[in-house]
């Protein structure tokens, strides 16, 4: 959207007045895509084509069982074939120590040496499935010399997969272009696969590295990388991207993208142009919390009003002020859902979410029964005309799972068959970033952490997250310092933990038993490779320096956003330097660009853009979002870029956000290009 900036906000105000009804809660006024296949990338096809129309359709015990009972009754390198690929089914749906059995059964069974490169890239399969990535590459290369031309193609499949979760996508996309030149023209399908894992490990890459590995020489790795930065360029902008594809279609009529990539591309464009034509806006807009629900209301308007600008998309806004009550939200509800809203976003105050949910179920509508005998003299009865489901739901806060409705369960009676309500859930939860927090820690090697966290609800919540996510992956939390909130000195938690006083007593145990003064200098406890804080700025500011003070300069610090203001503030943050920490990508671009959505709210709300901006973002994010859901739903692997992150939609209908990583450098947020 362009606007001049004079009269940016008046602007804004006048179309927002036109467009929504602002409605009082308490007094009313008015073609999915293939799904990617989940076996190895590539598969023999002498024998395997008939493997799987053996198992097809099968649920993972049951394809088990039938492959062993189907090799006890077969030539030895038949059984071989079978148990292999019985095992690799186990290796994806069963322990790491029940596959693990199974191997060792094979190897003892099969002992012949030409059977050995198998059985270690199944082996190499469960490292991979327990995130173990990096044990995985030089051993693949030891075998790649005693591989048959098959076995080859297995190994460079699983080194790209280790690669790209390792955090090396690109060099993923490089194995994976050499392993499409190696299958062979007459296996299409094992061709379609790899392309789709070259895709997902390219949209993987940090968008701004990507135009960075562009060469000038038109080979089929550059062809790739210009493919995915047309798409990162135009992620909302349909009409631009279709005439970007063309272009390159031209460019690149032989490249493989044009097998499955490019269709997959206009699929997604075409799934995700169209808006829900009646929306409902939930928001406490007066309230305590209406500074946060006016700036979720503004950022969702901005982000209409652009799309509307450019689209020309006719959309029907209804806006609700639920006032963070929950009684307000329920009947908010029940007025979207009685004014034809196709899906209500909101509320945000987690009781009002509840209420909201609860109230959001069918409507029966009473209509004649027209089958009555009316020769009978009988009472008529109304009948039930068929169910109309209520607006699906996209809510600004997140509830316990067990309330939420998947909207795949058909709700019937006996003339309907209607979905129920789909329930999606958008929030900007602490957790998400502690368990990210955790996540970059265990990437970087760092397995033994001190935690620092307030010693208050949000600390815990934070603390718990980090904790479970980061022994999940191997790490462990080997000393904790719960503060008080806002307090001035942590000297007292850090030198506990640090193991300071034990180091201090035992040199005044030596003095005592040497009978003379010995310098001193203490030593802290040497089993910590990484400290994580959730503080706030003012707390980092003053915990920074007390770790240097402590001895502990060296360990690296991970931080939530918490540690950020917001605004870079160099002559205020000069103590929080080095720090590394995770947010949303629009608090970390200081100089969005001309013409973006967030400069258009910088420029609109000045004073209040700063203090609030996680909020416009939620509120443009949650607009963006709406034509995007389905396909999300369909398509585990693709995400969305937002203001708050990278948006992708798990299994329980939660929006996971990705975040955006930085570092203090001379007192200023600087990006790290982390590669995943």
């Amino acid at each position: 959207m362009s606007f001049k900036q004079s009269n940016t906000r008046l602007t804004l105000i006048l179309v927002i007045t036109v467009l929504m009804t602002v409605i009082q809660a308490c007094t009313p006024s008015a073609t999915k895509a293939p799904v990617e296949d989940s076996r190895p990338a590539v598969q023999p096809t002498t024998e395997t084509g008939s493997i799987e129309e053996m198992i097809a359709g099968l649920d993972p015990a049951e394809a088990i069982r039938v492959l062993e009972n189907t090799a006890s009754g077969s030539t030895r390198n038949r059984a071989f074939t079978l148990l292999s690929r019985a095992t690799e089914i186990s290796v994806e749906h069963e322990p790491a120590n029940v596959a693990n059995q199974r191997i060792a059964a094979l190897r003892s069974q099969f002992p012949e040496s030409d059977k050995a490169v198998k059985l270690a890239i199944l082996e190499n399969r469960i490292l991979l499935k327990s995130q173990q990535p990096a044990e995985i590459i030089e051993t693949l290369d030891r075998l790649n010399n005693r591989a048959t031309a098959e076995e080859k193609l297995l190994i460079l499949d699983l080194k790209a997969e280790a690669l790209m979760r390792a955090g090396f996508p690109i060099e993923s996309v490089q194995i994976r272009i050499s392993l499409d030149e190696a299958i062979q023209p007459s296996d299409p399908s094992r061709q379609e696969v790899n392309d789709r894992r070259l895709w997902r490990s390219l949209m993987k890459v940090n968008p701004g590295l990507i135009s960075g590995h562009i060469t000038e020489i038109p080979d089929t790795f550059s062809g790739w990388l210009e493919l995915a930065d047309l798409v990162n360029r135009y992620p909302f902008d349909s009409a631009a991207l279709n005439t970007e594809l063309d272009k390159w279609i031209t460019r690149n009529q032989g490249h493989p993208a044009n097998r499955v990539i490019v269709d997959y591309i206009r699929q997604k464009q075409i799934a995700t142009s169209n808006h829900p034509g009646h929306i409902a806006l939930i928001l406490p807009l007066s309230g305590k919390l209406s500074p946060v629900g006016n700036a979720i209301r503004d950022g969702f308007m901005s982000a209409l009003l652009e799309t509307r600008r450019i689209f020309g998309t006719q959309i029907t806004l209804d806006v609700y002020d639920s006032r963070g009550d929950a009684e307000a939200a329920r009947m908010a509800v029940q007025n979207a859902n009685d004014r034809g809203a196709e899906i209500i976003i909101g509320p945000l105050a987690k009781e009002a979410v509840g209420a909201a949910i609860d109230a959001n179920q069918y409507h029966f509508m009473p209509a004649q029964d027209a089958s009555a005998n009316v020769s009978q003299p009988v009472t008529p009865q109304p009948a039930l005309e068929p169910i109309k489901p209520a607006a699906d739901m996209l809510t600004l806060n997140r509830m316990d799972e067990s309330i939420i409705g998947t909207g795949e369960e058909p709700i019937t009676n006996e003339s309907s068959d209607h979905r129920a309500a789909r329930i999606y859930q958008f929030d900007l939860s602490p957790e998400t970033e502690a368990l990210q927090a955790a996540e970059r820690a265990s990437k970087e090697g760092l397995t033994r952490a001190m935690v620092m966290v307030p010693e208050n609800v949000w600390g815990n919540r934070i603390y718990e997250a980090f904790t479970q996510r980061y022994q999940e992956l191997g790490g462990s939390v080997v000393a904790l310092d719960r503060f008080k909130k806002g307090s001035a000195d942590f000297s007292s938690g850090i030198q506990d933990e640090l193991n300071l006083d034990i180091s201090k007593i035992r040199h005044k145990q030596l003095e005592s038993f040497l009978g003379s003064d010995l310098g001193f200098i203490p030593r802290r406890r040497r089993d910590i490779d990484v400290i994580f804080i959730a503080a706030s700025p003012q707390e980092g500011r003053l915990i920074k320096p007390q770790l240097k003070f402590f001895y502990a300069s060296d360990i690296p610090v991970y931080a939530t956003s918490s540690i950020y203001s917001g605004t870079p503030n160099a002559s205020r943050d000069k103590d929080l330097e080095n720090i590394v920490f995770c947010d949303m990508p629009w608090l970390l671009i200081d100089k969005p660009a001309p013409g973006s959505l967030q400069r258009t709210i910088q420029t609109s709300w000045p004073q209040h853009a700063a203090k609030y901006m996680r909020f416009y973002a939620l509120g443009a994010d949650a607009f963006l979002l709406l034509p995007q859901l389905e396909w999300l739903k369909n398509n585990r692997n693709d995400w969305v870029a937002g203001g708050t992150g990278k948006l992708s939609l798990d299994d329980k209908g939660v929006i996971q956000r990705q975040l955006s990583w930085a570092s203090f450098k001379n007192a200023v947020p600087q990006i790290i290009q982390y590669t995943n």
